[in-house]
């Protein structure tokens, strides 16, 4: 099986959303976004959570957040 291999930029070319906590309702920080090299490249951006102390991910293809 071949390794999956990305990129990563804290300056996409297109900003990452602005997100809320599902766990505390509070705005999430922005970390970085994470390029897949495959076609059709997939994107993915990473927040924290100052509050909860959690980590999430953003697919950008279906549109979820979900915890780390």
């Amino acid at each position: 099986m071949k390794a999956r291999r990305t990129r990563e930029t804290r300056n996409p070319e297109e900003p990452a959303p602005t997100l809320l906590c599902p766990e505390c309702d509070r705005p999430l920080t922005y970390r970085y976004t994470t390029y897949g090299v495959l076609f059709p490249t997939e994107r993915w951006d990473a927040f924290d959570c100052p509050q909860c102390q959690a980590t999430f991910e953003y697919w950008h293809r279906t549109r979820k957040l979900r915890k780390f």
